[in-house]
């Protein structure tokens, strides 16, 4: 029950960094590294991987009395080649306002996206309902500008 719950947190913090933060700022790395005493392979990594995506906004005071950890993290848990999962806060904040500038973005370019959709769709219908050229160009002309 605890693995299915640990792989869906993790996937969910693995490319997002604000959502590693969040969990980091309540204090999540407390309660989940609980999990490691539990003797079953798939929790222990799952655990692992979790903390791993934690690290970078972790305090210093608890990276300091858990080497352990970090140890089992950096044997157990596969790294990419540019992972920089023991960065510290300082650099992973412009990581995390980036990720939330992309993502503004992201629904600022969508939301065009879709008005350009909708005028089109909408200009599409008044043509087929016009059978008039000139009035068919105007409305072209007036809503696509």
């Amino acid at each position: 029950m605890y693995t299915c719950l640990l792989a869906i947190l993790q996937k969910l913090s693995k490319r997002t960094p604000f959502l590693a933060k969040t969990l980091a700022s309540f204090q999540a790395h407390v309660i989940i590294s609980k999990f490691l005493i539990i003797p079953q392979s798939h929790l222990y990594y799952f655990t692992l991987k979790i903390l791993k995506n934690m690290m970078r906004f972790i305090d210093l005071n608890w990276r300091n009395d858990n080497q352990h950890i970090i140890t089992q993290i950096f044997f157990c848990v596969r790294s990419d080649l540019l992972d920089n999962w023991m960065e510290t806060t300082a650099e992973a904040n412009g990581l995390v306002q980036k990720s939330e500038q992309e993502f503004s973005q992201f629904l600022m370019t969508r939301d065009r996206f879709m008005k350009q959709y909708e005028q089109s769709r909408y200009v599409s219908v008044m043509l087929r309902e016009q059978s008039d050229p000139v009035l068919c160009a105007y409305a072209m002309a007036t809503h696509l500008s």
